[in-house]
């Protein structure tokens, strides 16, 4: 006889453990960096105004201190910025980021009025194809800035420490003396006791040795330690480090020591009031 039939028992279905549900951590937001990189080379349509400018760096800046990101050895000097009006509002709030050609342009502008009492007005021809931006056209008319072409500017480029000497030392001469232009440059000069020369004075442009020595003789911009003015990168690693590069509230400390280190005389010649030291 054969075996009985076994009835097999039946194997319990398994529950599927549920995988738990990871939560996302969220992530830090972090604030991005202008990279200088050239815009392209498309002209900007015009927006109204001469050359296509906008008007928005003539509207009335309420900010205050609080309003600004900034580090704590430039307080003082941004408190004067905001008394005198040499924040452009075309500027956010964080001035610890490194400051662009056309926000520097805009810096300058304010410098230029501050000084002279005169409101700029933007070139009626916008030579650019890369901006329409109103403050550089004001500062391309008023003589402070010229573009790294004839048809380009490169506003997001960020400016160097030789370049800001440069542009506010031609703020000065537009204010102090009569008949300046840039075409006419070479024909006038600084009154400034000559500084002993910085270590790295090799690296300063040709055309940037006058202005930055008669910023630094005038404790306007000053070294960065050691003897070093660290006029432009000229390194991988220093453009990596953005060594020579200045922030937008390093730029308005220089402005309001420009406002309020240099003077103007009567006859319109350049004074120099705080001469630095060998």
């Amino acid at each position: 006889m054969g075996n009985p039939s076994v009835a097999a028992t039946p194997t319990p279905a398994s529950t599927p453990t549920p995988t738990p549900t990871r939560t996302a951590t969220p992530s830090p937001t972090i604030r991005p960096t202008a990279t200088p990189t050239r815009p392209p080379t498309t002209r900007i349509p015009d927006a109204g105004l001469p050359g296509g400018a906008s008007n928005a760096s003539d509207a009335t800046d309420s900010r205050t201190l609080q309003d600004f990101i900034i580090s704590e050895w430039a307080v003082d000097e941004i408190i004067v910025a905001i008394e005198k009006g040499l924040i452009p509002v075309t500027i956010d709030s964080d001035l610890t980021k490194p400051i662009t050609r056309a926000e520097f342009a805009a810096v300058s502008v304010k410098t230029y009025e501050a000084l002279s009492g005169v409101k700029a007005i933007p070139a009626v021809n916008n030579p650019f194809m890369d901006t329409n931006d109103v403050d550089v056209l004001k500062a391309y008319n008023v003589g402070i800035t010229i573009g790294v072409s004839p048809t380009l500017f490169d506003p997001l480029i960020l400016l160097n420490r030789e370049q800001a000497a440069t542009m506010l030392t031609r703020v000065f001469k537009k204010v102090s003396m009569t008949g300046w232009t840039l075409a006419t440059d070479d024909q006038f000069n600084l009154l400034y006791y000559m500084p002993a020369p910085f270590v790295d004075d090799q690296y300063i442009s040709y055309w940037a040795r006058e202005s930055v020595y008669f910023m630094a003789a005038n404790n306007i911009i000053q070294g960065i330690g050691n003897n070093h003015f660290a006029p432009q990168n000229t390194t991988r690693d220093e453009e990596a480090r953005r060594y020579a590069n200045a922030t937008r509230e390093q730029a308005l400390a220089i402005a309001v020591r420009m406002v309020n280190n240099l003077v103007v005389n009567n006859n319109n010649i350049a004074v120099e009031v705080q001469p630095r030291g060998g």
